[in-house]
């Protein structure tokens, strides 16, 4: 057994009961309460990883080359344009993880590589924050579209390969990346090369089955729409997330979070089941976050999604976790 994997069992829960299996090309065998189905793939909550996922996983190879050519085209084809009319809302929030690592850091460590950079947004608030930053992402749409912003970007998935080309930083940030990738646990390993010692891992990641998504589907409100076996193959909450960087040695920090879409839903806007209202309930949530900094309060924000972090709760699991 690869070390890789003995970590895996280390971090692993214990049996729970009776579920499903399958047995990748790699001799390991995933097994667990089955979760759900959807659309025939079947969710577990895997013993050997120690979080929820789906089963059979993709190879790879197949993995990467959808997100080089179409995940930009096919999957997520607005994507691109709503950055940058949300720009100054991405800046807002930034910002708070990027003052989070500084405090921890101190001012004379600032480089970056954000993993997955998509559009190029948290590069952006880094530059103007005096961070040395490059990002690395596999979609030649996104890769320019951050390049043409002027940022250094390597047009690439992330491989062993290309760390030597990286180098050594102070923060590595993977933000809405794991849940796309087969192996979770060889991107947090790759990280961890990157990484100079007593630096900081930021992850952030859809926090899925949290309360209230299971409220609102044990009312029968909604469905289970947060699952999308075919693009999210992964599925973490605050402790799974903190659990996966602990078994590569990572200490968590910080928890925090994002403004729980949810709370629309819950309150007879539900934008699950009139996916039309699903635009005007993200301005308001970015009215919400905008508030703060227009009255000078912004601590206040980064306060309270804190606090609902803390109790697994908010729409994003956000993580920040140190090296040592």
């Amino acid at each position: 057994m690869s070390g890789l994997a003995e970590k895996r069992v280390r971090s692993a829960p214990a049996p729970s009961g009776a579920g499903s299996a399958w047995t990748g090309p790699d001799g390991l065998t995933h097994a667990g309460p089955l979760i759900d189905t959807v659309d025939g793939v079947d969710l577990i909550s895997c013993e050997l990883c120690g979080f929820v996922h789906v089963i059979p996983l993709p190879e790879p190879e197949a993995a990467a080359e959808h997100y080089k050519s179409d995940y930009y085209t096919e999957t997520k084809p607005t994507y691109l344009s709503h950055a940058t009319e949300d720009a100054a809302w991405q800046r807002v929030l930034h910002n708070d993880l990027l003052l989070m690592a500084e405090t921890i850091l101190g001012s004379s460590q600032r480089t970056l590589v954000d993993i997955g950079c998509g559009p190029g947004l948290i590069l952006d608030a880094a530059a103007d924050r005096g961070w040395t930053c490059s990002g690395l992402e596999p979609s030649r749409q996104a890769a320019q579209f951050a390049a043409e912003r002027g940022h250094t970007v390597i047009n690439a998935p992330f491989t062993p390969e290309v760390l030597a080309e990286i180098g050594e930083v102070d923060l590595v940030s993977m933000i809405n990346v794991l849940e796309h990738v087969p192996h979770p646990f060889d991107f947090i390993d790759w990280a961890n090369q990157l990484l100079q010692p007593g630096g900081l891992l930021l992850l952030t990641v859809p926090n899925d089955f949290n309360g209230f998504q299971r409220t609102l589907r044990a009312t029968g409100a909604t469905d289970a729409w947060w699952i999308s076996p075919h693009h999210h193959l992964n599925y973490f909450s605050f402790e799974t997330l903190e659990n996966l960087v602990k078994a590569h040695g990572f200490e968590p920090l910080l928890r925090t979070t994002s403004y729980p879409m949810e709370l629309f839903a819950l309150t007879g806007r539900n934008y699950v089941a009139e996916p039309e209202q699903g635009r005007g309930c993200h301005k308001d949530r970015r009215a919400f976050d905008l508030a703060f900094e227009a009255a000078g309060l912004s601590h206040v924000r980064r306060t309270f999604y804190e606090g609902l972090a803390q109790a697994g709760l908010g729409r994003e699991a956000t993580i920040i976790a140190q090296k040592p």
